[in-house]
């Protein structure tokens, strides 16, 4: 059963759903899942992509960093943050294809270089990796991660651009995913994700871009 949750927005729409985890996923990650997961429709309103997400994700923060406002920065980088099913092929930030499947998503922070400068709003993204990790509890390197991830698509793997305009959240604001049109034609899934740092949790809105790409990328 799905439960609307957001309005039709140029197209898309969000909904959470109580559907179960994808086999798929290791069994000690379905355990502590969200029991609702996120859902990404098409203008036809069919589903396009479900998200099962951890309930918390790890930030290094001092107490007063999360009084002055979480950003993606203090987030630890190579952690797990949830799940992915892609239902009908969706596109990443490099505008390539990504085929339907199940994958796990962590998060990255892209090196500084020539080659990655001004290419997006922000440095960090949910890359893909096989939805069977294991050891999904563990935070790993960058070169790590990017292993896993050409194990997904070759040479590069794909990623998904967490843009970085999403603000700390004030208690009592309004829980429901939406869609989000953002700058240069991006869309993003919108949701508020409790962030946990080892002495103060907070709640930040995430927003992943399902939608549009880099301006780096030649127009398909």
């Amino acid at each position: 059963m799905f439960l609307l949750v957001s309005l039709l927005a140029l197209g898309q729409m969000a909904e959470k759903s109580d559907a179960p985890p994808p086999q798929e996923i290791p069994q000690t990650a379905r355990q502590v899942l969200v029991p609702t997961c996120l859902v990404f429709q098409g203008p036809d309103k069919s589903p396009l992509a479900k998200i099962w997400l951890l309930p918390s994700w790890v930030a290094n923060a001092e107490p007063e960093q999360v009084a002055n406002g979480l950003t993606l920065a203090e987030l630890e980088t190579g952690q797990t943050l949830g799940w992915l099913e892609v239902i009908k092929p969706l596109k990443d930030f490099r505008a390539r294809e990504i085929p339907a499947g199940i994958y796990g998503l962590r998060l990255v922070a892209q090196p500084s270089s020539d080659d990655h400068n001004d290419t997006a709003p922000g440095p960090h993204f949910a890359l893909l990796i096989p939805a069977g990790e294991p050891d999904w509890k563990a935070t790993k390197s960058l070169e790590d991660v990017f292993k896993l991830g050409i194990r997904v698509v070759d040479k590069h793997p794909a990623v998904l651009l967490l843009h970085p305009g999403g603000k700390t959240l004030e208690k009592g604001t309004p829980v429901d995913p939406k869609i989000l049109s953002l700058e240069s034609g991006l869309k993003a899934l919108v949701w508020p994700q409790k962030i946990q740092t080892a002495t103060l949790a907070a709640m930040l809105e995430i927003r992943l871009v399902l939608v549009g790409h880099s301006i780096a990328v030649k127009a398909p």
